[in-house]
């Protein structure tokens, strides 16, 4: 980052938990029970790291922040960050009148090589046919059209302003593949089809430092990720991360136990295999790049998975047999409700693992179609 380079900061999130949650806790000195009001959300480590980084960065201006909704908690979290202290609610008509006034400016504000840090940390939804992105909800119980950010998209190329875009909900990779801009950089911290990774975003603000690049950031996170997290597929807009999402996109099906644990996920959703040929092939194009070693761990972990997913799929049908028998008894129906829990946490684990494997997997296919004759806007926003 040159010293005439400006990075300004918008921090847009926190839509769709509950508000005025209480919970009933013992009384340290009375020793009665007490009601509190839940101040907390998700969304808490998120914004601890993007403060951090923040702070880690003095350079940085944060422009608004608008987040949450009535939670004590994470307002106050949110309201540490914003330069004047100030975090206003993330309401529908907040955050539309924010992308309007935007665009109505012209970025006025901006100029040429100047850098917009555009952060959403918010529950999201699968991106419907007639999307070219995806929807994220709103503190007031609506949801905000992502799609609109393509106008803030055209406008910054117009004006070489660099524009991030880093979504940061469930359902997000819609967002990497539909928004288009030639100083746009897109990161999103999951997939298409599985749900947000909670650590992946604070890993990913956690390596946004001084002299580092936004793809360089990103991949460090993506390596990074700890085993604690549900799986996810955090993408990124280069071409190279284009090219190695849509050569791991299949592994993607390997993951999903992890968000869709209810028993009815296992009579619904088609089982995959590792004999299939989108799965054969991706082992075949990992052998040819060199990276077998990597192919073979992954195989062994996406082979653990559906192990376990099919005994969950036949524990889950004699489960279903025994409780329409009415002369069955209760402590053999209890054992085997206990035996069926215990394999659905194995294959909650096995998808975790499959997802660990993927990381090593899309590094060599990264650094396989990685161009280095021509940088990118990911390359070139510069924190």
């Amino acid at each position: 980052e040159t010293p005439a380079t400006r990075t300004t900061v918008i921090l847009w999130g926190g839509g769709g938990e509950p508000e005025n949650l209480v919970r009933q806790e013992v009384d340290p000195n009375t020793g009665r029970l007490k009601t509190i009001t839940v101040g907390e959300t998700i969304f808490d480590a998120d914004l601890i790291a993007i403060r951090n980084a923040v702070r880690a960065n003095p350079r940085w201006k944060v422009k608004e922040v608008l987040f949450a909704g009535g939670q004590s908690v994470t307002r106050q979290l949110a309201a540490s960050i914003a330069s004047d202290g100030v975090a206003r609610r993330f309401d529908h008509a907040a955050v539309t009148g924010s992308v309007d006034q935007l665009v109505s400016s012209q970025l006025s504000d901006y100029r040429e090589g100047d850098q917009i840090l555009l952060i959403l940390s918010s529950h999201g939804q699968r991106k419907s046919a007639t999307e070219m992105t995806h929807k994220i909800s709103t503190a007031d119980g609506r949801v905000f059209a992502l799609d609109r950010l393509q106008l803030l998209a055209d406008l910054a190329a117009r004006k070489n302003v660099r524009l991030a875009v880093i979504d940061d909900s469930c359902f997000s990779g819609s967002t990497v593949a539909g928004l288009k801009g030639k100083t746009l950089c897109a990161i999103s911290t999951a997939g298409d089809e599985v749900g947000w990774s909670r650590s992946f975003g604070p890993a990913l603000y956690t390596e946004m430092k001084a002299g580092v690049t936004l793809e360089q950031a990103y991949l460090r996170a993506r390596l990074r990720t700890d085993r604690s997290a549900a799986p996810a597929q955090p993408q990124i807009s280069t071409q190279a991360g284009r090219k190695a999402r849509a050569a791991v996109s299949v592994v993607e099906k390997f993951m999903l136990a992890a968000y869709d644990v209810m028993p009815t996920f296992l009579a619904n959703s088609p089982r995959p295999s590792i004999e299939s040929p989108e799965v054969k092939k991706l082992f075949e194009d990992l052998e040819r790049i060199d990276a077998k070693e990597a192919g073979d761990d992954l195989r062994r972990a996406m082979e653990s998975y559906v192990n376990y997913r099919e005994r969950a799929h036949r524990l889950y049908q004699e489960l279903e047999a025994l409780e329409k028998d009415a002369r069955v008894d209760r402590a053999r129906l209890s054992a085997r409700k206990e035996g069926f829990r215990a394999v659905m946490d194995e294959m909650v684990s096995a998808g975790i693992f499959v997802a660990l494997k993927e990381r090593h997997v899309y590094k060599a296919f990264y650094q396989h179609f990685q161009s280095t004759s021509e940088t990118e806007p990911c390359g070139s926003f510069v924190f």
